[in-house]
């Protein structure tokens, strides 16, 4: 397993999708049947990454349909916003504006319900930062400005800091 975790991080860095496909598919041939479904959710997240990263929309949102689900099963709530935060970045890429901003909405109340301030791959100023980018394109001003005033709400602290001269690195 580790070898193929190893292929497909060598094949995607070099922007090789097919053979990331290719050792994809294998690994989760060796892992589909055994009793490891956070392994296989993961497997699948990433594979619904490569295909979003190589513009396979709609096969990207197959795989993360499945972790998403597997991921249910096991009521792992951080895991579950994680997925739906790639969904939306996958239908953002695609230009499914509407689509990609119910996720974020749906990953925001993981995320407000597990009382955080971020999932595993973003916080939430990039949420916001998102869904304000999402309801400009669908026309809706006021949910801009909105998710707009958020996002600057929770960047305050920064901007703050960065006003006074304070280097975030050494406060963190």
């Amino acid at each position: 397993i580790e070898a193929y975790k190893k292929n497909i991080m060598i094949a995607s860095i070099n922007g090789n999708f097919d053979v990331t496909d290719f050792f994809y598919e294998k690994i989760y041939e060796v892992v589909k049947d055994t009793d490891n479904l956070a392994e296989q959710a993961s497997i699948c997240n990433g594979w619904g990454y490569n295909c979003c990263t190589a513009e396979k929309y709609e096969e990207a949102n197959r795989y993360y349909n499945q972790a998403l689900e597997i991921f249910s099963k096991m009521q792992n709530l951080i895991a579950v916003s994680e997925t739906l935060y790639n969904m939306a970045v996958n239908a953002f890429m695609a230009e499914d504006y509407e689509v990609s901003d119910s996720y974020l909405a749906v990953c925001l109340r993981i995320v407000s319900s597990i009382k955080s301030n971020s999932v595993p791959v973003c916080n939430i100023t990039k949420i916001f930062g998102l869904r304000a980018y999402c309801n400009y394109e669908l026309g809706k001003i006021y949910n801009t400005k909105l998710y707009v005033q958020k996002m600057e709400q929770y960047l305050g602290n920064v901007i703050t800091w960065e006003e006074e001269g304070v280097d975030r690195k050494s406060v963190v």
